[in-house]
C-alpha cells in the first residue's frame, strides 16, 4: 500500500495524499512513548459530540456582553453536527482501520479505540472549526487564532489515531465553516430583533 501511495496512485479509493500524510503520522507514532496517543485520545474525548463547545455557548448566555456569541456558538454547533451527520450517511466512507492491512496495523500501534459510524466528514473537525470561526468573529482575534490552532490540533489528533483520513478533516473544516457562517448570519439578523422585543416586554411588565 505504501509503495503505491508514494507513487501517487490511489489505493482502495483513498487519495494518495491521504496515504502519504497518514504514513507520515505513522512514522511519528513509531517513536512515540505513548504520550502523544494518550493526549490525542483525551483531546478527542473532551470534544466528543461538541459537548464542550455547547457548554461554552451556554456559559456565554449568562452574560449580556457574550450572549450573542453564545447563541451563535450553539446554532453553529447544531448546524455543523446536522450537516456532518447527513454527509456521513451520504458518503458512507469506512474509517481507515476498517480497510485492514497497513491502516489496521497502524491503528493498533497507537492503541486507539474503535470508532463507530462513517468517516467523511469528521464530526470532531466540523464542530471544532465551527466553534473556532464563531470565536474568531465574536471576540479578540487572538482568541480566534488560539481557537483555530485548537481546531487544527483536534483534526490532526484524529488522523494520528488512524480513525480519520486527512481529507475527512479538510471536509469537516469546510462543514464547520459553513455552519458557523450560517449561524453568524442568522443570529446577526435575529438577535437584535429578539433583544428589542425582550426590552419591550420588560418595559411593559415594569409599567404595570
Amino acid at each position: 500500500m505504501l509503495e503505491l501511495a508514494l507513487s501517487g496512485i490511489p489505493v482502495n479509493g483513498v487519495p494518495a495524499i491521504d496515504l502519504r500524510l497518514l504514513s507520515f503520522l505513522h512514522e511519528i507514532a513509531l517513536t512515540d512513548t505513548g504520550f502523544l496517543a494518550l493526549a490525542c485520545s483525551l483531546l478527542g474525548a473532551a470534544t466528543e459530540k461538541g459537548i464542550v463547545f455547547l457548554i461554552l455557548g451556554c456559559a456565554f448566555l449568562a452574560f449580556k456582553r457574550t450572549r450573542k456569541a453564545g447563541y451563535a456558538l450553539i446554532v453553529a454547533e447544531v448546524t455543523a453536527a446536522f450537516l456532518a451527520g447527513a454527509l456521513k450517511e451520504l458518503f458512507a466512507r469506512p474509517r481507515p482501520f476498517a480497510l485492514g492491512g497497513d491502516f489496521e496495523a497502524w491503528w493498533r500501534l497507537v492503541g486507539s479505540p474503535a470508532e463507530s459510524g462513517f468517516s467523511l466528514p469528521s464530526g470532531h473537525a466540523s464542530l471544532a472549526m465551527a466553534a473556532a470561526l464563531v470565536l474568531f468573529l465574536s471576540f479578540d482575534k487572538r482568541v480566534g487564532f488560539l481557537a483555530f490552532v485548537g481546531a487544527f490540533l483536534i483534526g490532526a489528533s484524529r488522523c494520528y489515531l488512524m480513525v480519520h483520513y486527512p481529507s475527512d478533516i479538510a471536509s469537516g473544516f469546510a462543514v464547520g465553516i459553513l455552519g458557523a457562517a450560517a449561524a453568524s448570519f442568522l443570529v446577526g439578523r435575529l438577535y437584535p430583533k429578539a433583544e428589542s422585543a425582550a426590552r419591550k416586554i420588560a418595559r411593559k411588565g415594569a409599567s404595570r
